[in-house]
């Protein structure tokens, strides 16, 4: 959520164009979500 969150506040303070700030997004949640995921694969 910190993550996110600054990016937030970089997007809202025009630090970060809105196609970067997506980005960043976007992979932070595929990178959390596979890490959650590796505990349901086979060994």
């Amino acid at each position: 959520m910190g993550f996110n969150g600054a990016l937030i506040l970089f997007g809202a303070l025009g630090l970060l164009p809105p196609a970067t700030s997506a980005l960043l997004h976007n992979s932070s949640t595929l990178l959390l979500s596979m890490d959650c995921l590796t505990d349901l694969l086979p060994k």
